[in-house]
């Protein structure tokens, strides 16, 4: 899972586990169930396997769904791209079996530790007696899931030595664990195909996330035909570091904008030539290509320029006029999955000078992907577009088993033309509604005057005033007025009382991160002192000037290491 932590104030709903009962055809069509639609028929199995609401949080931010592990329930973030399963104890369990065995998942932006212990685990209709997980008793930098909705992380990758689970049981002698959660799951009923399906909901009126559906063992009914297209087999490249990362990566063929093929370069030899490994991954928000593959996707765009460190500390960004629609599609098997407008551009706010601007949704593939074995990762702006299916390679039938390769196969869901008309629909209504004007390039450079390469123009700018002696360089921290910067989760969580493991009482509740404000008086302060700095440093016309938007998807949820 590759996320970072920052997001807006959203809101949090909960909704109920799946119950078994008998076989009913479950309908989603590209207009995605709202949460509002969360009926009970949505939770009923299909064809003989299982299915779970994934429920939007933060407007498609993340996708959670409900288990039961222990007797308690909880809300997990289902993630496509690790292999643990963790959680963060809200209540006593009915049924545990604890250990002394430390375990840690490190993330790019965050880190939970905790010990592992074993409980019966139930997803829909299927359950195993024993399953392994974490029970975080401390986690850090994790608000960004931990507030809106996720109890903990669901990951479906594969099993290998390098998870966190297995890792911390050989380093303290004992055998690995031999399946995570979804591979126990398939494992105790076996006359199920061992493979489960992904279906992220969008809502048509507002391009935002909306409720999907997670399915095991079966597909969603009407949608079988995915089982027909190309089987993409899972490729990860040779070498010791990679061979036992745990997760779904599979060869893109191309990536083509407004018509334009665009060809692929790998970063590993073994690779095909033309191809790049690509991570499909549920647990991080947005999409990262090679550089060089950015800058032809958005470079091709009309009106299209870059800006170093617009929307992050050292990012390399696109600026694009904001009523401009992106056509690109990606290319697996010969087959085009095109991505909706509104997945590849994101429109933002800025505070100082007050006005909106558009930016490329696509970020830079860096080096820690390629130490992962990775060129390009597809997060949710992607898979929105798809009806995506993973298979172990195992299939049973009877006593008999035989072995096959894991793959993954994808059904687009995106239709060019009719994503073309929402996309100008939904983007003026954007505009409109935020009646503000669209910053021009000048203003987000940051330059007194800015030549169009493709106009051949000079665009005024805005003459930077001198700097007061008492002003330093660099303006503090940009204030987000979309965002609720007040509140601050505290974390660590406080450990687990030790002693309580081993009493049969009902062990004490652990609440949630307790969310503080700021006192009175620091409010009062701190404001003073934001506006007094704002209005010298408007007086000076640096990129820096512009907000970071804390509500970025791609700051949104931490990003693994290991």
């Amino acid at each position: 899972m590759w996320r970072s932590l920052y997001l807006g104030l959203l809101l949090y709903s909960n909704f109920f586990s799946p119950t078994r009962a008998s076989t009913t055809r479950v309908d989603l069509t590209l207009t995605r169930r709202r949460a509002s639609l969360r009926a009970q028929e949505d939770l009923l199995p299909i064809n003989g396997g299982t299915s779970s609401i994934l429920t939007s949080q933060a407007e498609g931010a993340l996708f959670t769904t409900q288990l039961t592990l222990g007797g308690v329930v909880f809300d997990v973030d289902v993630d496509t791209g690790s292999s643990d399963l963790w959680i963060i104890p809200k209540a006593a369990f009915a049924d545990v079996s604890y250990t002394e065995t430390p375990a840690s998942v490190i993330y790019g932006t965050g880190i939970i530790n905790g010990t592992i212990a074993y409980a019966p685990l139930t997803l829909g209709s299927l359950s195993t007696d024993k399953q392994a997980f974490i029970q975080v008793t401390e986690a850090t930098d994790m608000s960004g899931i931990l507030r809106f909705g996720s109890e903990g992380i669901f990951g479906l990758g594969f099993t290998t030595p390098s998870t966190g689970i297995n890792r911390a049981l050989a380093e303290a002698g004992f055998p690995a664990s031999p399946s995570n959660a979804m591979q126990s799951l398939l494992s105790s009923n076996p006359s199920l195909p061992q493979m489960f399906t992904i279906l992220l909901g969008r809502d048509s009126t507002t391009g935002h996330g909306a409720d999907g559906l997670l399915t095991v063992g079966d597909y969603i009914a009407g949608r079988e035909t995915i089982a027909q297209l190309p089987r993409l087999p899972r490729f990860v490249p040779s070498g010791e570091k990679y061979s036992a990362q745990p997760r779904w990566t599979v060869l893109a063929e191309s990536v083509v904008v407004n018509g334009e093929v665009i060809k692929l370069t790998s970063a590993f030899t073994d690779a095909p030539a033309g191809t790049n490994v690509a991570l499909l991954d549920t647990g991080t928000t947005l999409s990262a290509v090679p550089r060089a593959v950015m800058d032809a996707v958005y470079g091709a765009v009309s009106g299209a320029y870059s800006a170093e460190g617009l929307t992050s500390e050292g990012s390399h960004d696109w600026v694009i006029p904001c009523a401009t629609p992106v056509q690109v599609s990606i290319v697996f098997g010969n087959q085009a999955i095109p991505l909706h407008p509104l997945d590849a551009t994101k429109l933002r706010k800025a505070s100082s000078p007050r006005g909106i601007y558009c930016t490329g949704t696509l970020q830079t593939a860096g080096p820690t992907l390629q130490e992962a074995g990775i060129d390009m990762l597809l997060g949710d702006s992607f898979l929105l577009n798809t009806y995506s299916s993973y298979n172990f390679g195992r299939s049973s039938s009877g006593t008999s088993t035989s072995e096959e390769a894991p793959y993954v196969q994808l059904a687009s869901l995106t239709d060019p033309e009719t994503a073309l008309e929402e996309f100008e629909r939904i983007r003026k209504k954007e505009i409109r509604e935020l009646g503000l004007p669209e910053l021009t390039r000048a203003q987000i450079v940051g330059e007194e005057e800015v030549k169009d390469k493709d106009a051949g123009e000079e665009v005024p700018g805005v003459l930077p005033g001198p700097a007061p002696a008492e002003v330093p360089p660099t303006p503090p921290a940009p204030f987000d007025e979309w965002a609720n910067s007040d509140v601050d989760v505290e974390l660590p969580l406080q450990p687990l009382d030790g002693a309580s493991r081993e009493n049969t009482a009902p062990l004490p509740l652990h609440a949630k991160p307790e969310v503080r404000l700021a006192g009175g008086v620091g409010i009062v302060f701190l404001a003073l002192v934001g506006i007094v700095l704002l209005v010298l440093v408007r007086r000076r016309r640096k990129r820096t000037d512009y907000e970071l938007l804390r509500t970025d998807e791609h700051e949104l949820r931490p990003r693994r290491l290991d």
